[in-house]
């Protein structure tokens, strides 16, 4: 299993990487794509929700590759030490963000999508933004997420409920406030969803996503219920 991990982890830290080698790229020659929407969204492109979570994806799969080659290493005092608090800290990055977040990523990426495209992706963007790019970022965040559970190897650390769920929500309170300094600052909507909605609306939304965040951390915590008591590892 240490072999299949370490496979596992190096091709998706490569995948990652070379999709935020990607994104940066984009983001930076914004300038020279004609259409205005298009240019705001790639001014902004690492305040997306989207980059926050493959940043730390690509942190999750970073630390858990270290991790992996510690298993060929002499075994010393130092090295468990290191270990045991990189494996606490990451399992913690998994349940209480990393897992909600994708979710969450995920499934308003593609609602929004299948109700109005222009909301997340316009057609203009899509033509600068390749197919592969977009199923990176948006799709094959799932694969990886779920894949994780099927090879981890034990029971994954985690916090009690409670603290998740105050952790989980300052993450997304963090996000929240840069969301709307960057409307503040500059008048632009980094989703187009909030162009089409009042400001009662707006703020329905923005608390949507503190609760829908709150779901998925409650299911992820369900699954690791079920898969330690099924022994499934």
């Amino acid at each position: 299993m240490s072999k299949t991990c370490l496979i596992f982890h190096s091709v998706v830290l490569v995948h990652h990487v070379v999709t935020i080698y990607h994104m940066n790229e984009l983001s930076t020659s914004y300038m020279k794509f004609p259409d205005g929407r298009t240019r705001d969204m790639l001014s902004v492109g690492p305040r997306f929700f989207t980059s926050w979570n493959i940043g730390i994806q690509t942190i999750y799969f970073l630390i858990a590759l270290l991790l992996d080659l510690t298993r060929f290493m002499k075994e010393t005092k130092a090295i468990e030490e290191y270990k045991t608090k990189l494996t606490k800290f990451n399992g913690y990055l998994y349940n209480v963000i990393m897992f909600p977040a994708t979710l969450l990523v995920f499934i308003a990426f593609w609602g929004m999508f299948s109700i109005k495209r222009d909301w997340v992706l316009p057609q203009q963007l899509e033509d600068a933004c390749p197919v592969w790019l977009n199923s990176a970022i948006h799709t094959n965040i799932i694969p990886v997420l779920l894949g994780e559970l099927l090879i981890y190897v034990g029971e994954m650390p985690r916090p009690k409920f409670k603290t998740a769920m105050i952790i989980s929500n300052f993450f997304m309170a963090i996000y929240t406030f840069q969301y709307l300094m960057t409307y503040y600052s500059s008048g632009l909507w980094m989703y187009g969803i909030f162009y089409d909605v009042n400001w009662t609306l707006r703020g329905v939304l923005v608390l949507s996503t503190f609760v829908i965040l709150g779901a998925f951390l409650k299911m992820g915590y369900w699954i690791q219920n079920y898969r330690n008591q099924k022994k499934f590892v």
